[in-house]
């Protein structure tokens, strides 16, 4: 005996979503602002951290804007060329931000090393303006999005974009006040270069998670002995074998197996079965769509990992 049953629950978070676009938007408008305000800043001033905060700003501003353009894909419907949606888009901007990111942080850190050995004259007072304009608009800017970056990878790389330009304006108005205080010019490559590897070590982590899914990796939330197990434990299941578990994004978790059971199961048990399989999932191990494969000593090979 052998059926084919997919089981799911239709979940939404357009709410979420919508309730974003504005808060998104207006990160856009005012990271656009700031940086065009640090670039001047930084000109006028001499600052090199300046100049890199106003870099690391401009690359926000693109962060945001591919994240709110992920955001309304993602939001597309399925259709017959697109089954899954354009959910993953959100995944690919993710990609697309984080590598943006190490690509500037070792950028600005090659710039931050040249102006160490090399320092000039900085215009100290016009620094710390600049450098505290950005300060509250970035504060402002990780405060509206903080919430919807606890819920999605997307707008949590443009959220890390936030915070690591909040921490870089921080260390740009401290070098600023070391300039006014003591003249000390090279203080500035050494923040420059203290900001960008702060900058690439974040960058490192969200581009890792979005690599892992796009590669199918199965979630760090997912232990699969722990799923055999409990699975095995429902009265009726022979076995779980040949399972596959991956993310569509990273709250979108998806699950396909085999189990076997007897052959004396009528079909309204195999029902009862799965349903009982599909609650356990999602109750306990967080995965929403399954998909089960019910047969009777078909398979030859029941391993949990089909290795072929």
């Amino acid at each position: 005996m052998s059926q084919h049953s997919h089981i799911h629950e239709h979940e939404h978070h357009h709410t979420r979503s919508n309730g974003s676009e504005p808060r998104l938007i207006f990160s856009i408008l005012l990271n656009l602002i700031i940086s065009v305000v640090e670039i001047i800043g930084g000109v006028f001033s001499g600052s090199i951290s300046l100049l890199s905060d106003a870099l690391h700003n401009v690359s926000d501003t693109f962060s945001l804007l591919a994240s709110f353009v992920g955001m309304r894909l993602a939001k597309r419907e399925n259709n017959e060329s697109m089954t899954f949606g354009y959910k993953r888009a959100e995944v690919l901007i993710a990609l697309l931000n984080s590598s943006i990111l190490l690509v500037t942080s070792l950028y600005l850190f090659k710039e931050a090393f040249v102006r160490l050995l090399n320092p000039v004259v900085i215009h100290g007072r016009l620094m710390m303006i600049v450098a505290l304009i950005s300060l509250v608009a970035n504060v402002l800017s990780v405060v509206l999005l903080k919430g919807d970056a606890e819920h999605s990878l997307n707008i949590r790389s443009a959220y890390l974009h936030l915070i690591m330009d909040a921490l870089s304006s921080v260390a740009v108005v401290f070098g600023a006040i070391l300039v006014i205080m003591f003249q000390v010019y090279w203080i500035d490559g050494v923040f420059s270069m203290l900001i960008s590897a702060y900058v690439l070590f974040g960058g490192y982590s969200i581009l890792w998670e979005a690599i892992g899914i796009l590669m199918h990796n199965v979630p760090k939330s997912v232990d699969l002995s722990r799923i055999q197990a409990d699975i095995s434990a429902i009265k009726g299941v022979q076995d779980i074998h040949h399972v596959h578990v991956w993310s569509l994004t990273e709250k979108d978790i998806h699950l396909e197996g085999h189990i076997n059971v007897g052959e004396e199961l009528t079909m309204c048990d195999v029902n009862e079965l799965l349903c009982a399989i599909e609650k356990l999932l999602r109750e306990k191990h967080g995965i929403i769509h399954t998909t089960i494969q019910v047969e009777h000593a078909l398979c030859k090979n029941t391993g949990l990992i089909d290795i072929k």
